[in-house]
């Protein structure tokens, strides 16, 4: 008996000291990056704006990276904080929801980016990778904009140069184990992306999807890791708990017939989006009604062509019967 629980001790032991071994590895090998590229981006004007329009409009950059207020409409920004970063935690806590750790998206004025190159900004946008060569938490979908053409990740660039230097420090994120561990192995190495053919509405259209963002609010996921349910791509149903109480899901925007949106013309898809442009930017939102994180007031700044394309591409994904209940209040 001893003997066998002699063995039993050899066989915990082996396999404490392996994974040891694996956490250490992952520990000191990850991530893996190139160094930052050699870039300085150009600032004309043009690109400038360009860049205004990707990160407030398509990209969620200022949504992401500024003081949310969750009591406004479509989770709204406070104006005057933009790219100041912010505490996610308060939001996660507000709404009940829990989750491994701290996020916390970083300030991107030129506060705080001031002494970084274009290159480690590039780096940072397409790869996961911060200046010091830390990865950042993929809350900040790096994975998405790898598919970036580099003259738009340039003009983001260009144009956070020119935010008002909000003097605001944060942390890094802190996550727990095993998410930390997780995290290291997120980021990869960037590869040149040529600008989309604009001519081509639907291949347009599945880039803008892309840096958007749409998959993940409007898939359901499953894992650490937050992965679409395959199969159910687009087919909503993502609950997001709401600070004023009760529920919101994001909408099937497959091109399902009872419970998507193929009975929508493109005029009526792009006019969704177009309504809320000229709406106050801090509509309030009464304890107990309904509320919606689709960032509607900043999509309502893209441009017709542009919500046409995503329309147009949209049409052609699969097709997801999911019927999702939009809005449970609270009890």
């Amino acid at each position: 008996m001893k003997k066998f629980f002699k063995i039993i001790g050899i066989i915990i032991g082996s396999i404490i000291l392996l994974i040891g071994i694996v956490i250490g590895y992952i520990s000191i090998a990850y991530p893996k990056y190139d160094p930052a590229p050699d870039i300085t981006v150009s600032t004309d004007s043009v690109t400038i704006e360009r860049g205004r329009y990707l990160a407030v409009h398509v990209t969620g950059c200022m949504y992401c990276h500024s003081e949310i207020n969750t009591n406004n409409f479509g989770w709204i920004y406070n104006e005057g904080t933009e790219g100041a970063g912010y505490n996610w935690k308060k939001i996660m806590d507000r709404t009940g929801e829990e989750f491994p750790g701290i996020i916390r998206s970083s300030n991107i004025t030129p506060f705080n980016l001031g002494e970084w190159t274009d290159g480690e900004i590039h780096r940072a946008i397409t790869a996961g990778v911060d200046n010091e060569g830390n990865a950042l938490f993929p809350m900040m979908p790096y994975e998405n904009f790898r598919k970036m053409a580099d003259e738009d990740v340039n003009a983001i660039i260009a144009y956070l140069r020119t935010l008002n230097p909000i003097e605001r420090n944060w942390p890094r994120s802190e996550m727990i184990f095993p998410m930390a561990l997780m995290i290291k192995m997120a980021p990869k190495p960037y590869e040149h992306v040529d600008a989309p053919d604009k001519s081509n509405s639907v291949e347009y259209g599945e880039y803008l999807v892309n840096i958007s963002n749409c998959l993940t609010c409007h898939s359901q996921v499953s894992g650490m890791k937050f992965e679409p349910i395959k199969g159910l791509e687009f087919a909503g149903g993502f609950e997001f708990p709401q600070a004023t109480g009760g529920i919101t899901r994001s909408a099937n925007i497959t091109p399902d017939e009872e419970t998507g949106i193929k009975s929508w013309s493109k005029e009526k898809f792009v006019q969704k989006f177009k309504e809320y442009e000229d709406k106050p930017f801090n509509q309030k939102v009464p304890e107990g009604a309904f509320n919606s994180n689709m960032p509607w007031k900043l999509f309502a700044g893209m441009t017709e062509e542009d919500l046409g394309a995503i329309y147009d591409y949209l049409r052609t994904v699969p097709a997801v019967e999911n019927a999702v209940e939009k809005f449970t209040p609270p009890e």
